[in-house]
C-alpha cells in the first residue's frame, strides 16, 4: 500500500483561521450555545452526505469567520403521541432509535454493559436492564426508564406493581439530579477537549478530500490556560486525539441536540 502523497496532506496554513480562543465560550457548558453549534454541524454533515458540497463550502466559510455564530438551521419539533403525559410517555419510534443508537455505543460497541463474565467467557445477561446499560455512559438517559407493561392486567394490579417497581428501581439505580447540571459539566469538558474545532478541521479535510497530519491537529488544538505559573500551553495527547475521533459520531447527532433542549425545558 502506498503512502499518502504530499498533495493530499493539509498544512498548518490551511487552518490559519482556526483560533482556539474563538471556541472558548463552549467551555462554560452553555447548553443553548451547544445545541446551536452541534445542530449547525449536524446539518452541514447531512447536506454534505446528500452531495450538496457547494452549499456546505459556502456555509463553512461563515464558520471559519465566526465558528459559534448560528447558521440559521431550525429544529423541527417532534410530534408527541396522544397517550403521552407529562411524566409518563410512550416510547416513540424516534426515542427507540435514539435509545438503540446509544446502546450500540456502550463499552465495546456490542452492549458491553449487558455482558456477564462467567468462567472467563463473555455471555449476554438477558435479565439486565437496557436503561442501566445505557446510563453507564450517557447521563441523558438517567432521567428515563422503559417498561414492558401487561395491558391485560387490571388497573389495580398495574398500580400496585408500578409502585413496587418504582421503589425497587430507585433503591437500585441512583437518580442523579438535576440533569441540566450533569449535561453542562459534560459539555464544558467537551469544550475544554476541543471537540468542536476538531470536528471543523475534519469537515474541512473532507471538503477538500485531504488528510490532516497529526502534528497539525495537535498544534491547532493546543490551548492556552492560566496556571499559578502564568499562561501555559496545553497540547492534546495522542490518546486524547484518538478519543476525539471516536467521540464525533456520539456527540454530533440530532439526539444530542434534543437531549440538551429537553434538559433546558425541565423546571424545578
Amino acid at each position: 500500500m502506498g503512502r499518502t502523497t504530499k498533495n493530499r496532506l493539509m498544512s498548518a496554513g490551511d487552518f490559519s483561521w482556526l483560533d482556539r480562543r474563538n471556541y472558548m465560550p463552549l467551555e462554560t457548558g452553555d447548553l443553548h450555545l451547544w445545541s446551536t453549534v452541534i445542530l449547525d454541524r449536524v446539518e452541514l454533515n447531512r447536506f454534505l452526505n446528500a452531495g450538496e458540497q457547494q452549499f456546505v463550502v459556502e456555509q463553512f466559510e461563515k464558520l471559519k469567520a465566526a465558528p459559534l455564530k448560528p447558521l440559521g438551521f431550525g429544529i423541527s419539533a417532534r410530534n408527541t403521541h396522544p397517550a403521552s403525559q407529562g411524566s409518563v410517555k410512550v416510547l416513540t419510534a424516534g426515542n427507540h432509535f435514539a435509545l438503540t443508537d446509544s446502546l450500540s455505543l456502550t463499552c465495546d460497541g456490542t452492549a458491553g454493559a449487558l455482558r456477564d463474565r462467567t468462567e472467563n467467557k463473555s455471555v449476554i445477561d438477558y435479565s439486565s436492564s437496557v436503561d442501566e446499560a445505557v446510563q453507564q455512559h450517557d447521563h441523558a438517559w438517567c432521567r428515563y426508564a422503559h417498561l414492558q407493561i401487561d395491558l391485560h392486567a387490571t388497573d389495580k394490579v398495574l398500580e400496585e406493581d408500578f409502585g413496587r417497581w418504582l421503589k425497587a428501581w430507585k433503591a437500585q439505580v441512583p437518580i442523579q439530579k438535576p440533569l441540566k447540571n450533569l449535561l453542562q459539566q459534560k459539555a464544558a469538558s467537551w469544550g475544554a477537549r476541543g471537540v468542536v474545532p476538531y470536528f471543523d478541521m475534519q469537515m474541512l479535510a473532507r471538503l477538500r478530500d485531504k488528510q490532516i497530519p497529526r502534528p497539525v491537529v495537535t498544534a491547532r488544538l493546543t490551548r492556552r490556560v492560566q496556571t499559578s505559573r502564568g499562561e501555559q500551553r496545553e497540547a492534546p495527547s495522542r490518546s486524547a486525539l484518538d478519543e476525539l475521533r471516536g467521540d464525533l459520531p456520539r456527540i454530533f447527532n440530532s439526539a444530542t441536540v434534543h437531549t440538551f433542549l429537553n434538559a433546558l425545558s425541565v423546571r424545578g
